[in-house]
């Protein structure tokens, strides 16, 4: 990738019953690791409190989905600093919203990259661009996701 970005954006994706990241979401998580590493300037968000799903059965999980990406990236070696946590949405429409929130006064994130399931590129690209308009440069990079049946596109 040639293009310099100022923020690597990571949308959610609920956790596994058992509270871990889903093999896509550490896909993702790594692919954003690499990019970070090759450009020294660039941020990651990381976005999620959890799936709207848990609300729907009144089930409050124990940890936020933000607070285990942002661990596994600082695990993986980009610093705590780097990571700004979006921690309330529920849902892709959620992320994108609070991450334009918590961006509103911070004019040095402007080129956004994207990473998504190539499977939810199309909605991911379309949420994002309405919330974000056309003050920002968006780019979006695709993942290839396994098996759907666990979980659903709206903790995308």
């Amino acid at each position: 990738m040639v293009t310099q970005h100022d923020l690597i954006v990571i949308p959610a994706l609920k956790l596994t019953d058992d509270w871990q990241l889903h093999q896509d979401l550490i896909n993702r998580l790594n692919k954003a690791t690499m990019v970070y590493k090759r450009h020294a300037k660039t941020k990651i968000a990381v976005c999620g409190k959890w799936s709207i799903q848990h609300d729907w059965h009144k089930v409050t999980p124990p940890v936020r989905e933000c607070e285990i990406m942002k661990a596994y990236l600082v695990k993986n070696g980009v610093k705590s600093s780097d990571i700004v946590m979006e921690s309330k949405s529920k849902d892709t429409i959620g992320n994108a919203y609070y991450l334009k929130l918590l961006l509103r006064n911070q004019p040095q994130h402007r080129r956004l990259l994207i990473i998504c399931a190539v499977q939810h590129k199309a909605r991911v690209e379309y949420i994002f661009k309405k919330f974000f308009g056309n003050g920002y440069e968006m780019t979006f990079l695709m993942t290839q996701a396994g098996n759907f049946q666990n979980y659903t596109t709206d903790s995308e």
